[in-house]
């Protein structure tokens, strides 16, 4: 499992942002919720559908369907 410390190196953000991405308090911005489609290789209508539901109180679908694929870190990234 990747530490929020690897995440937040990956998509160059702090580990505090990554750490309230983790629990649901926060998703991106749009700049941010591209860059972890891409580096992660996360569909970005699945990545921006998630975020949406976080905005309309539903927070399960951004960390049980997103953040848990960035924190397995098992998915191939995308080349540049």
């Amino acid at each position: 499992m990747a530490t929020n410390g690897e995440v937040a190196a990956k998509l160059g953000l702090s580990m505090s942002t990554v750490s309230r991405m983790r629990t649901g308090k926060r998703t991106g911005s749009p700049a941010t919720l591209m860059r972890i489609a891409s580096v992660y290789g996360i569909p970005l209508d699945e990545v921006m559908g998630a975020a949406a539901k976080v905005h309309e109180g539903n927070t399960r679908p951004w960390v049980e369907d997103v953040m848990s694929k960035i924190l397995a870190d098992g998915s191939q990234p995308t080349p540049a």
